[in-house]
């Protein structure tokens, strides 16, 4: 019977090909962290992952820190984060090594979108621009556009 680790490595080479690089990066760097989180919880084997650790592993990647500043890690993060290990899990459970109920235990959510919905036309910037003081050299040159 192969590891979770194992499998995610599988996992990840089926995944790698035609994506960018930096996208096989994140794959894989919250996938080994799942890993590593499950062995410290003593699950090995997709025999003994349960949909409880699920819910334990969300209520960890919720209270998360940014390594480098310590705050919270923004909604997109967390998300793509989650999805990763969804589709793990997926996969999984399509091959045979995990239960369907499993899957129920993610939430549903849709994707946090990475650019704003409104945005604001060409005109209407520089009718924006127009109304702002040119006395000094950085604002005239911000006129300019």
């Amino acid at each position: 019977m192969k590891t979770l680790r194992e499998l995610a490595i599988e996992y990840i080479r089926a995944r790698q090909a035609g994506r960018h690089p930096r996208t096989v990066t994140s794959i894989k760097s919250y996938l080994h962290r799942f890993a590593d989180w499950l062995e410290e919880q003593h699950v090995r084997t997709p025999h003994q992952f349960a949909s409880v650790h699920i819910a334990q592993w969300l209520a960890r990647i919720h209270v998360q820190r940014n390594r480098f500043c310590g705050m919270p890690l923004r909604p997109y993060t967390t998300q793509s984060q989650i999805l990763v290990i969804r589709t793990f899990v997926v996969a999984l459970a399509k091959r045979g090594l995990l239960s369907a109920s499993t899957i129920e235990a993610f939430p549903r959510f849709r994707k946090v979108p990475v650019m704003p919905q409104f945005t604001l036309e060409h005109a209407e910037v520089r009718k924006l621009l127009r109304g702002m003081s040119s006395h000094e050299p950085s604002l005239f040159m911000i006129q300019t556009i």
